[in-house]
């Protein structure tokens, strides 16, 4: 478990042993991204994360940085979410002090050069130009976020646009920093094999001393996140390209934070009951979405790539924010298909609405979820990843073997219910990058499959 330890200057330690790991991880974790960029500039969150990677007072550039890295073998990985910025260094067991000095010099130090700042923002300017003129593969996520979370913070490009970029100042990034990145609402991750109380008197010294601007923490409410407008919602993007892009997404009740309502929260309140409901309500999802399109016997696939072969590719995710999540399709399919292939996924819907799932089925579909989830947990930066994203998201501790016991109790009917709860047009949202335009036939398949 993650035993959460905090220092004075308010910085939360997060500690995840593993006994035996060969390799240690450190990492920084600021509770920011780009839902919070209609308070800053957009895309300034990806900027400074940019930033951090090109030099500190004691290494003072991407060259000394990296080769101090290098030096101890490390791999540096960084990474800006709608409501997170990750920082990760993973090195070899031996170099774990190094690597706890190294991250708070490049967190606590980094100089932030104007020439730095001209580079980056360049290089994501070309970036931000390359993408809008690659295959529609590149956009449809953005567009599929556009179309389901309208006018809401986490319909904010990661990246940002071109023309906020190019006016993005110095003063702008040390603006944000001073009231994004502080202790109080940050945390520092260590995983691996490590000697608990050598590795916190090292971190005590390092970080805890660390006390920048304190200048007000922007964040977003729950109500921030509220859908705009009337759903079921359908985006055409028009594109001249032999295949169409197609994303569903469908509405979830709550992300990573416990729905609440109707509950008095007071300090009687028992959060392991909460938890416990709350890792149901997740593992009917993840067992719902992989009986949908996880692996090649799902029955998107099957249907879809296998038997009808309307899709050149299709699957389904779950996607989790703090306050809401959704249940998303993505598919390929060519242009003279494109409303057999609709009508391929909304019938898959239908079925798993109107019959309970056999109990081969899924049993197998329990079992390659719960492998799945073994075997990505071996990795270490996988585990402290996935764990990290779920206690900042939720506020909860969950646990790899109490999430495979509840995935092992899930039974059909449930998932029968949560089909005919999820799978209905108010919580629809259709985009697609291709040569398809606005059609009523559309509008009649959604009316027959899920009306």
């Amino acid at each position: 478990m993650l035993k959460p330890i905090q220092l004075k200057n308010g910085l939360t330690v997060l500690k995840l042993p593993r006994t035996g790991a060969k390799n240690f991880i450190v990492g920084f974790i600021a509770r920011t991204g780009a839902s919070v960029e209609n308070k800053f500039h957009p895309g300034v969150s990806h900027l400074v994360e940019r930033l951090f990677h090109y030099g500190t007072d004691k290494h003072p550039s991407p060259r000394y940085l990296h080769t101090a890295l290098e030096g101890m073998g490390a791999k540096f990985y960084s990474e800006t979410t709608h409501e997170l910025t990750h920082y990760y260094l993973s090195v070899p067991s031996y170099h774990q002090f190094k690597a706890i000095s190294v991250l708070s010099e490049i967190i606590q130090h980094s100089y932030f050069d104007e020439q730095d700042l001209t580079k980056e923002k360049s290089l994501q300017i070309d970036a931000l130009s390359y993408l809008h003129n690659q295959p529609a593969q590149s956009l449809i996520s953005q567009l599929a976020l556009d179309n389901l979370y309208y006018a809401t913070p986490l319909s904010f490009p990661l990246r940002g646009a071109i023309d906020s970029l190019v006016s993005v100042t110095r003063q702008d990034v040390l603006t944000y920093l001073d009231h994004q990145y502080k202790p109080s609402t940050s945390y520092l991750v260590i995983a691996g094999d490590f000697e608990t109380k050598n590795v916190l008197d090292l971190i005590t010294q390092e970080w805890g001393y660390w006390n920048p601007k304190n200048k007000a923490h922007q964040t977003n409410a729950e109500e921030d996140f509220a859908i705009q407008g009337q759903l079921p919602r359908i985006m055409y993007k028009q594109r001249g390209q032999s295949h169409t892009d197609l994303t569903f997404a469908f509405l979830l009740d709550q992300g990573y934070q416990p729905n609440l309502a109707g509950v008095e929260v007071d300090e009687n309140i028992d959060l392991e009951e909460i938890k416990q409901t709350r890792l149901v309500e997740m593992a009917r999802a993840l067992v719902l979405n992989t009986l949908l399109g996880q692996g090649y016997t799902s029955r998107l696939w099957i249907k879809g790539v296998e038997d009808e072969m309307f899709f050149n590719t299709i699957q389904s995710e779950i996607v989790y924010f703090k306050y809401t999540g959704f249940l998303q399709i993505t598919g390929i399919t060519s242009n003279s298909q494109f409303t057999f292939a609709l009508e391929a996924v909304l019938s898959v819907l239908d079925a798993l609405k109107q019959t309970t799932v056999s109990i081969n089925e899924l049993a197998k579909a329990k079992e390659y979820l719960k492998g799945q989830l073994i075997l990505e947990h071996e990795d270490l930066f996988f585990a402290t990843y996935w764990q990290v994203a779920h206690y900042l998201g939720s506020e909860l501790e969950y646990d790899l073997g109490e999430l495979v016991d509840a995935i092992g109790k899930v039974d059909a009917a449930s998932l029968r219910a949560l089909a005919l709860d999820i799978f209905i047009p108010s919580r629809l949202t259709i985009t697609t990058v291709g040569t398809a335009k606005e059609t009523r036939i559309v509008d009649k398949l959604i009316a027959k499959y899920l009306a």
